[in-house]
Formats: structure tokens, C-alpha cells, sequence
């Protein structure tokens, strides 16, 4: 992370100003982003003897590296597992979930049959793909037209269930029921914190470790569903991982 503001000092100072403007530079705090970039630059600096140019270099003004953040966007799926490599340890997997069993008398066994022959997910296959990878959280969409999705009672009923059967397969509380326009706050990762994170953390990343291996090897083996029972046999081996 860039110290913007120990760098800003140097460079908004009048000498450096009209220095940058005889170069073309018209606007001087553009040399923050070639900082950021890992660029040096040159600005003019007055001193006790008059102007001289002094080369800014970035690691004068640049922190220890920060993490990045994963995102993982899946469009209709079935058999995620090809993706399961690129979504290791996301902060965030957005997996469809299209059918769901929200009420009592619906078997859940018809609705994963009828989601895989459609190509499309259930909560459980959402969130058991988002357990083996490792992600952080997770973030369902693309659901069924006949589920209302509102602020009426009954529509934040069925997303309720839905995301709590995908928290069940997940393992995880971090689920979310993905609306227009909601907005899902990813932060990057910092310092992992106490001994217990840490502990707890790696013995989440031998489990995911054991699970992507499973989930590839199967992935690698087959080409895709030939028809609509081989496909639900292949989601319900996906959400007893």
C-alpha cells in the first residue's frame, strides 16, 4: 500500500509543479499512480542551495504487499468442478442456485433431479462446492422465476431457506441470498490474527486440500452429463463432498 501522503508532499510543492509542467505532466499527482505501479519518478525539490531534481523510488513509499481479493462468478452450472482450481480459497464464490425444496411436501432428491437435467444448482451443490474450495463466503443467484425474491414476508421466507440449506452444506454463516443491485463487501485479507485463527486456518486448508483433489480428479473423468439421470447422479455426488 502506497503512503500517499509522505509522497504528496514532495510532489505539490511549486518547484516540482512547474517542473512537471515543462515536462507535459499536467497534473503532478499522476506520479502517485506510477508510485503505486512500482515506477520511480523525478521530481525538483528546493533546498538551502537552490532547486535540484531528486528520484522518488517506490519502495521509499510503499508498504509490505497487501493481499488481493478472489472473486469467482459462475454462470448456469450443474457440475462446477471443472472451476474448482480457479475458486481455491476465493473471498468470494457467486454460485447460481436456481431450484430449491422451500416447502415441506417438495423432495429434495426431485428437485437437485430436475435442477442437474436442467443444468442449473441447488443450495446444497452451491454451498458443498463452495466447502471444498475453500472459499471465504458465498453469494447465491439465479433463482427460479416462482420465487418472489421481495420484501414481502413470504419472499424473504423462501430466501431465508434457501440460504440457510446452502450455510448447511457450506459449513459457514458467510451465505447470502444475492438480490439486484445488492452490493457484497469483500475486504482484503490482512494480518491472520491470533494463534487459534491460524491453527483453525490450517487445518481448513489440509481439509480443502483433500477435497480439491477429489473434486478434480472426478472433474477429469468426465465430460459432461449425457442425460438427465446422469446428471442428478453427478450433482448428488458433488453435494456429498
Amino acid at each position: 500500500k502506497l503512503d500517499a501522503s509522505a509522497a504528496r508532499d514532495l510532489i505539490v510543492t511549486d518547484a516540482n509543479k512547474s517542473y512537471q509542467a515543462s515536462l507535459g505532466v499536467r497534473n503532478p499527482l499522476s506520479l502517485l499512480g506510477r508510485l503505486q505501479r512500482g515506477e520511480s519518478v523525478v521530481i525538483m525539490e528546493e533546498g538551502g542551495g537552490g532547486s535540484r531534481t531528486r528520484t522518488l523510488l517506490p519502495a521509499d513509499f510503499l508498504g509490505p504487499p497487501r493481499p488481493g481479493r478472489t472473486v469467482v462468478v459462475l454462470g448456469d452450472t450443474c457440475d462446477s468442478r471443472h472451476m474448482a482450481a480457479h475458486s481455491y480459497r476465493a473471498d468470494l464464490v457467486v454460485h447460481e442456485c436456481t431450484n430449491a425444496a422451500t416447502e415441506a411436501d417438495e423432495d429434495e432428491t426431485d428437485v437437485l433431479t430436475t435442477a442437474a437435467g436442467r443444468g442449473h444448482s441447488t443450495p446444497a451443490m452451491a454451498g458443498s462446492f463452495a466447502r471444498a474450495c475453500g472459499a471465504r463466503r458465498l453469494a447465491l443467484t439465479h433463482f427460479s422465476s416462482r420465487y418472489k425474491g421481495d420484501d414481502s414476508e413470504d419472499g424473504r421466507r423462501v430466501m431465508d431457506v434457501i440460504a440457510g440449506q446452502a450455510r448447511e452444506a457450506f459449513g459457514k454463516d458467510d451465505v447470502v441470498a444475492a438480490r439486484d443491485l445488492m452490493e457484497v463487501h469483500v475486504p482484503f485479507g490482512g494480518k491472520e490474527g491470533d494463534k487459534r485463527k491460524r491453527r483453525r486456518r490450517k487445518d481448513e486448508e489440509e481439509a480443502v486440500e483433500k477435497e480439491k483433489g477429489r473434486f478434480q480428479g472426478e472433474a477429469a473423468e468426465e465430460d459432461g452429463p449425457k442425460d438427465e439421470a446422469d446428471a442428478a447422479r453427478r450433482a448428488a455426488d458433488a453435494a456429498d463432498l
